[in-house]
């Protein structure tokens, strides 16, 4: 394990670990909103760690990252913060994975820096067309907790992240996974979650325009975004694949990681080989 602070923008220091094969294809994995790089642990937990070269980071506001108290609704923001680790860490045309709202940083670093320096992406229940808070493709569940996320009353905030947690899995999780995703999920200051639940955007016209291959994984039991979002997408992406999960809700490469990682190294192996390049 190799462990980095790395500048991002506003000077922002951003926490990066590296685990696997430094020789190997890197493989960049960002988290979603008020979580943090342990999410990632069934992956760098697995025999990806043999051939891969696997980059996970705790985003501006989460984790062991700072958390200023603006720049979370900039684009540019967020897209220098993967340019920076991209730069530093000297990553040769990474794959990145992106859950959730870690799916629209890396739309945001697409737009600025475009995708000459990445091999591909995986968007996992990545809502695209809007914004959080309203937006089309988001259920009315979840749209309920929202102000609850957003709030600083220390009890109304603490249950809404436990809905929140749970509305992660189909099966409800174990008490020992609860808990582990509630700590880290509660470490998150909530006018980080604010910004980022507040912030407008849509990237359907950026969508029509990726050339690199696209992997679209999405459950088919989400309880927080419709997977009607993703199939859409793959409509009016060039190059992508869509991969539904059954009896799996938001959380598809924790809830059934063995299928994630296998389908994760057959869609990178096949990025590297062209096959969807046009």
């Amino acid at each position: 394990m190799r462990l980095y602070t790395i500048q991002g923008a506003t000077d922002a220091l951003l926490f990066v670990v590296e685990e696997g094969n430094p020789s190997g294809k890197p493989i960049v994995f960002i988290h979603g909103v008020s979580q943090n790089k342990l999410c990632w642990i069934r992956q760098l937990d697995s025999d990806l760690l043999r051939d891969y070269r696997l980059i996970v980071l705790d985003l501006r506001g989460h984790g062991l990252s700072d958390k200023p108290l603006i720049g979370y609704d900039d684009e540019k923001i967020w897209a220098y913060d993967i340019h920076s680790i991209i730069t530093y860490l000297k990553l040769d045309k990474p794959f990145l994975v992106g859950w959730e709202y870690g799916g629209k940083v890396i739309l945001d670093y697409i737009t600025i820096y475009g995708e000459e320096n990445i091999s591909g992406i995986n968007l996992i229940d990545v809502g695209t067309s809007s914004g959080i808070y309203g937006g089309r493709y988001y259920t009315s569940t979840s749209q309920e907790i929202l102000s609850g996320l957003m709030s600083s009353d220390a009890l109304i905030c603490n249950n809404s992240l436990q809905e929140f947690v749970r509305m992660l899995f189909y099966h409800s999780p174990s008490e020992k996974n609860f808990y582990f995703f509630l700590g880290f999920i509660s470490i998150v200051p909530p006018y980080v979650r604010e910004a980022i639940i507040k912030r407008k955007v849509s990237y359907d016209d950026l969508l029509t325009k990726i050339n690199v291959p696209v992997l679209l994984t999405h459950g088919i039991e989400d309880e927080i975004l419709y997977p009607s979002q993703s199939i859409d997408n793959s409509k009016i992406i060039k190059n992508a694949k869509l991969s539904l999960y059954e009896n799996t809700g938001h959380s598809p490469f924790w809830e059934k990681p063995i299928k994630f990682n296998k389908e994760l190294v057959s869609f990178i192996n096949e990025c590297y080989n062209n096959k969807y390049h046009s």
